[in-house]
């Protein structure tokens, strides 16, 4: 049971948009930690991106219904995964814009944020 909890525990984190990475303060109020965040969100949502396959039909699973079944649950996770990083992602966004009115650094704040700000 308790293997079962923490599995369910470990599920939530992977789907909860709210969840933070390790690490990452949303409290912070440093345009450096907001960029940093943009970056990392950025590079895990391109990973995951380039990993997944664009239906549950072409993930590499076995021949038999259940592999298919599973394909399907595993593909529905990495895109809510994928989902997290880009609401985390959209966060740190939201903060720098914010960081940039009071600092004049939309420059910076436009270059970090760069293709990965549009959804795949």
């Amino acid at each position: 049971m308790a293997v079962e909890q923490a599995s369910l525990r470990d599920l939530w984190r992977i789907i909860d948009q709210h969840t933070p990475l390790q690490g990452e303060d949303t409290t912070s109020l440093d345009l450096d930690d907001a960029l940093h965040w943009i970056y990392a969100y950025g590079e895990l949502i391109e990973r995951l991106s380039d990993s997944v396959p664009e239906s549950a039909e072409e993930m590499p699973v076995g021949r038999s219904e259940d592999s298919l079944s599973d394909a399907h649950v595993d593909h529905r996770l990495l895109q809510a995964q994928a989902q997290r990083y880009r609401v985390r992602r959209a966060f740190w966004l939201k903060r720098a814009a914010r960081f940039a009115d009071s600092h004049d650094t939309h420059a910076v704040v436009a270059e970090v944020a760069g293709p990965a700000s549009q959804p795949r």
